[in-house]
């Protein structure tokens, strides 16, 4: 083949991207799926073509899934599924330092509510907060 043959590859926008973007290439061989590219790795390919502006008006051509993709059934799962996040959030829960965080959070609360009811004192803000701190158990 010519080193003057372009093709038209597909790539995905991200790895957790469920979009294929098009791009044209000038290459001498055809460019395999699977292949890593400058944009990542390449989903499909569609060409040769003479020009670039041949290549370029045939990836306005496609409405859908480019050719010889079947979309993103064959691509993995990203993330976790419905069960698999339930467990994530119970299996974090049993972890040291999500406890240290929590306990991190409600200091720093707690130390809002004396403050704004030492700040404010003898105002209606102060007097909420105050209250507030009763409830709580921290004044």
């Amino acid at each position: 083949m010519a080193s003057s043959e372009w093709w038209n590859i597909w790539t995905l926008a991200s790895p957790q991207a469920e979009v294929i973007i098009p791009h044209t290439i000038q290459a001498a061989t055809e460019p395999q799926k699977g292949d890593k590219s400058q944009w990542g790795e390449i989903w499909t390919v569609a060409g040769p073509y003479k020009t670039k502006d041949d290549a370029l008006q045939a990836i306005g051509q496609y409405h859908g899934p480019p050719p010889g993709s079947t979309g993103f059934q064959d691509k993995p799962p990203v993330g976790l599924g419905g069960l698999a996040s339930i467990g994530a959030f119970f299996d974090k829960l049993s972890e040291a330092n999500t406890w240290i965080r929590v306990g991190e959070v409600l200091l720093g609360l707690a130390l809002i509510i004396v403050g704004t009811a030492k700040l404010f004192a003898n105002t209606s803000v102060g007097k909420a907060a105050t209250k507030a701190g009763k409830v709580a158990a921290l004044l």
